[in-house]
């Protein structure tokens, strides 16, 4: 045999006004405090952005970048750092070494 309960409290089918109106009056200020959470944490997120992106823009970046390029072997080919291939052009300095041969590797007699 099943055993029930019974609740016997009584249960009021209306709610008092003044129950009901502070019920609301909480709700109300629950919803206007996460209003302003949200937008706190918007400007927060904004200013944390514009922050970084003043500390990005502080530095000017400079380069001097000279290419010294030996063609006397016949290869004069280059890349330089904005990707273009540069074939037989000398761009930088020019080479001290100019006249002077490359050193010829030895062949050993051994091998």
């Amino acid at each position: 045999m099943k055993q029930q309960t019974t609740n016997n409290a009584p249960r009021p089918d209306t709610v008092p006004t003044c129950v009901y109106d502070d019920a609301v009056a909480n709700a109300v200020h629950r919803e206007k405090m996460h209003w302003i959470v949200h937008i706190i944490e918007l400007v927060i997120i904004v200013l944390i952005v514009a922050a970084f992106l003043l500390y990005l823009n502080q530095y000017d970046v400079v380069s001097n970048e000279t290419v010294t390029v030996d063609g006397q072997t016949g290869v004069a080919n280059y890349i330089g750092k904005d990707g273009n291939i540069n074939n037989g052009e000398d761009n930088g300095a020019q080479n001290q070494n100019a006249g002077k041969e490359e050193p010829q590797l030895e062949e050993n007699p051994e091998t």
